[in-house]
Formats: structure tokens, C-alpha cells, sequence
């Protein structure tokens, strides 16, 4: 898979989502995919940069790449290189992958907001994450070798 490695800043993260813009272009995606892979980065780097690294700045990695089913199953594609997927997925799409040596958080597990309450009863955030879940197709989260790291199909 094609990716960037960014400092967990404003900055970085406009760098980060440009690149993914900018290969999603190149692979020819509908323009409501490319909106939906921007809004899932944005959204998932926002928190990156604001609750990762508390005392400090730090890096994110993020990764792009097609999904292709072969004979043998699904992978994720990149020119000639493929990378067998550990959960399934549905056909042409693409995978997002975030990663990050930041506090351990799995937004996996993080309360739904209830978007059913009056707006002046509702506490602040959470929404972002909700974004997430409605825009991906699947989602997958682990924590490994000190690193945050979350797969996001769109």
C-alpha cells in the first residue's frame, strides 16, 4: 500500500489528505468516494492530532490502497504488490489504514452519541466517530507493538 508519514499536526494532516486525495484521483474513484475518504481522514487525523500526544507531537502513518478480490481471496493492491486482508470486504473499495504511537484508544469501543436528543441536551464530540461508522463499509481496530492502528474500508 501506498502511504505518508506526517507529524500529528495541522499541518500534517492537511499534507496527509492530500495525498489521499491525490491518489484516490490517480485511481479514478467517483467523486462521492473521494468526499467520503476525506471526510473519514479528516475526522480520524483530527483526533490524532488533538488527543494522541498530550505532551508532545508525534507521528501518524496513513495508507491508501485498492481492494481487489483474487482467487485465493481478498487483498489490498498497489501496482503489482497485493497484501492478503485479514477481514472480509465488499468488491472496489478502498482501505484506509491510520496508525500512531499515541495513547492506546480504540474508537471501536467509544459510546454512539445520541443524535436523538435535543442539540442543547447533547454533550460536545463523539460525532466524528459516528461520521466514521456511517461512511466506511467495515471497520477493524488493534493495538500492536505500541502502536494505534485502525483499518478503515470506504
Amino acid at each position: 500500500m501506498d502511504g505518508v508519514t506526517i507529524e500529528a499536526t495541522a499541518e500534517g494532516q492537511a499534507r496527509a489528505m492530500h495525498f489521499v486525495e491525490e491518489r484516490a484521483i490517480r485511481w479514478h474513484c467517483a467523486q462521492k468516494t473521494i468526499r467520503h475518504l476525506l471526510i473519514v481522514c479528516d475526522e480520524v487525523l483530527s483526533n490524532i492530532v488533538k488527543f494522541a500526544y498530550p505532551e508532545t507531537t508525534g507521528e501518524a502513518f496513513v495508507e491508501l490502497g485498492l481492494v481487489v478480490e483474487r482467487n485465493d481471496g481478498w487483498a489490498v493492491a498497489d501496482g503489482d504488490k497485493t497484501e492478503p486482508l485479514g477481514f472480509e470486504v465488499l468488491p472496489r473499495f478502498l482501505l484506509l489504514r491510520f496508525v500512531d504511537a499515541g495513547i492506546p484508544f480504540n474508537p471501536l469501543r467509544a459510546e454512539e452519541p445520541d443524535v436523538f436528543l435535543p442539540l442543547d441536551e447533547r454533550p460536545v464530540g463523539k460525532l466524528g466517530l459516528k461520521i466514521v461508522r456511517d461512511l466506511s463499509q467495515s471497520t477493524e481496530y488493534e493495538y500492536s507493538e505500541g502502536r494505534n492502528i485502525l483499518s478503515v474500508i470506504v
